[in-house]
Protein backbone atom coordinates (compact mmCIF):
# COMPACT_ATOMS: atom_id res chain seq x y z
CA UNK A 1 0.00 0.00 0.00
CA UNK A 2 2.89 2.39 0.69
CA UNK A 3 3.64 2.38 -3.06
CA UNK A 4 0.70 4.75 -3.55
CA UNK A 5 1.84 7.41 -1.06
CA UNK A 6 2.57 10.66 -2.91
CA UNK A 7 0.92 9.47 -6.13
CA UNK A 8 -2.24 10.73 -7.81
CA UNK A 9 -4.77 7.91 -7.55
CA UNK A 10 -8.41 7.04 -8.00
CA UNK A 11 -9.78 5.49 -4.82
CA UNK A 12 -12.76 3.23 -5.36
CA UNK A 13 -15.06 2.70 -2.39
CA UNK A 14 -18.25 0.92 -1.45
CA UNK A 15 -21.19 3.28 -0.87
CA UNK A 16 -21.26 5.06 2.46
CA UNK A 17 -24.35 5.13 4.69
CA UNK A 18 -25.22 8.62 3.57
CA UNK A 19 -27.21 9.94 0.62
CA UNK A 20 -25.17 12.90 -0.58
CA UNK A 21 -27.70 13.61 -3.34
CA UNK A 22 -30.12 14.94 -0.73
CA UNK A 23 -27.63 17.46 0.63
CA UNK A 24 -27.72 19.87 -2.29
CA UNK A 25 -28.70 20.13 -5.93
CA UNK A 26 -25.07 20.19 -7.08
CA UNK A 27 -24.78 16.53 -6.02
CA UNK A 28 -27.49 15.24 -8.35
CA UNK A 29 -26.34 12.53 -10.75
CA UNK A 30 -22.86 12.41 -9.20
CA UNK A 31 -21.09 9.12 -8.70
CA UNK A 32 -19.93 8.55 -5.15
CA UNK A 33 -17.99 5.32 -5.50
CA UNK A 34 -14.63 6.92 -6.19
CA UNK A 35 -12.38 9.78 -5.14
CA UNK A 36 -9.42 11.29 -7.01
CA UNK A 37 -6.41 12.88 -5.37
CA UNK A 38 -2.92 12.46 -4.00
CA UNK A 39 -2.51 9.77 -1.36
CA UNK A 40 -0.90 11.54 1.61
CA UNK A 41 -0.64 8.67 4.08
CA UNK A 42 -1.87 5.18 4.84
CA UNK A 43 -2.31 3.75 8.32
CA UNK A 44 -3.89 0.66 9.84
CA UNK A 45 -7.39 2.21 9.63
CA UNK A 46 -7.41 3.83 6.19
CA UNK A 47 -5.84 6.41 3.93
CA UNK A 48 -5.66 10.19 3.76
CA UNK A 49 -6.26 11.71 0.33
CA UNK A 50 -5.71 15.34 -0.72
CA UNK A 51 -8.03 16.40 -3.52
CA UNK A 52 -6.93 18.80 -6.26
CA UNK A 53 -8.70 21.69 -4.53
CA UNK A 54 -6.65 21.06 -1.37
CA UNK A 55 -9.45 19.48 0.65
CA UNK A 56 -8.56 16.33 2.56
CA UNK A 57 -10.55 13.08 2.65
CA UNK A 58 -9.96 10.18 5.02
CA UNK A 59 -11.28 6.84 3.77
CA UNK A 60 -11.54 3.92 6.16
CA UNK A 61 -10.05 0.66 4.86
CA UNK A 62 -13.32 -1.23 5.25
CA UNK A 63 -14.76 1.06 2.50
CA UNK A 64 -11.84 0.56 0.09
CA UNK A 65 -12.36 -1.56 -2.99
CA UNK A 66 -9.39 -0.56 -5.16
CA UNK A 67 -6.66 2.03 -5.69
CA UNK A 68 -5.58 2.94 -9.21
CA UNK A 69 -2.53 5.06 -9.93
CA UNK A 70 -3.31 7.77 -12.48
CA UNK A 71 -1.08 9.14 -15.22
CA UNK A 72 -0.16 12.77 -14.64
CA UNK A 73 0.73 14.83 -17.71
CA UNK A 74 3.26 17.67 -17.37
CA UNK A 75 2.73 20.41 -19.98
CA UNK A 76 6.42 21.37 -19.64
CA UNK A 77 7.53 17.97 -21.00
CA UNK A 78 7.42 17.94 -24.83
CA UNK A 79 5.97 14.41 -25.09
CA UNK A 80 3.26 15.24 -22.51
CA UNK A 81 2.55 18.58 -24.18
CA UNK A 82 1.91 16.71 -27.44
CA UNK A 83 -0.57 14.38 -25.71
CA UNK A 84 -2.32 17.35 -24.07
CA UNK A 85 -2.54 19.09 -27.45
CA UNK A 86 -4.10 15.98 -29.05
CA UNK A 87 -6.62 15.70 -26.22
CA UNK A 88 -7.59 19.36 -26.66
CA UNK A 89 -7.92 18.93 -30.45
CA UNK A 90 -10.17 15.91 -30.03
CA UNK A 91 -12.53 17.55 -27.56
CA UNK A 92 -16.04 17.79 -28.87
CA UNK A 93 -18.76 20.05 -27.62
CA UNK A 94 -21.76 18.22 -26.29
CA UNK A 95 -25.06 19.33 -27.78
CA UNK A 96 -27.34 21.22 -25.41
CA UNK A 97 -29.67 18.98 -23.44
CA UNK A 98 -33.25 19.27 -24.60
CA UNK A 99 -36.13 18.04 -22.50
CA UNK A 100 -38.04 15.20 -24.17
CA UNK A 101 -41.28 16.19 -25.88
CA UNK A 102 -43.32 14.10 -23.43
CA UNK A 103 -41.86 15.97 -20.42
CA UNK A 104 -43.92 18.93 -19.25
CA UNK A 105 -41.18 21.13 -17.81
CA UNK A 106 -43.61 23.85 -16.69
CA UNK A 107 -45.66 21.37 -14.63
CA UNK A 108 -42.54 19.94 -13.00
CA UNK A 109 -41.33 23.47 -12.22
CA UNK A 110 -44.68 24.26 -10.60
CA UNK A 111 -44.55 21.07 -8.53
CA UNK A 112 -41.02 21.91 -7.36
CA UNK A 113 -42.05 25.47 -6.45
CA UNK A 114 -45.10 24.17 -4.57
CA UNK A 115 -42.96 21.70 -2.62
CA UNK A 116 -40.44 24.40 -1.75
CA UNK A 117 -43.14 26.88 -0.70
CA UNK A 118 -44.94 24.33 1.46
CA UNK A 119 -42.04 22.36 2.87
CA UNK A 120 -39.04 24.63 2.27
CA UNK A 121 -36.14 24.05 4.60
CA UNK A 122 -38.12 22.32 7.34
CA UNK A 123 -36.24 19.51 9.02
CA UNK A 124 -37.69 16.17 9.96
Amino acid sequence: MNYFIGKVCSIFTVPLNRDFRLEGPHYLQQLFQYFLGTVESIDKDGLLLTQRNGLKTYIFKHHLVAIAEEEVLDPDKPEDAEIIKKIEENKTELPPVKAPDFLDVESITNIAKNLKDNFGNKTK
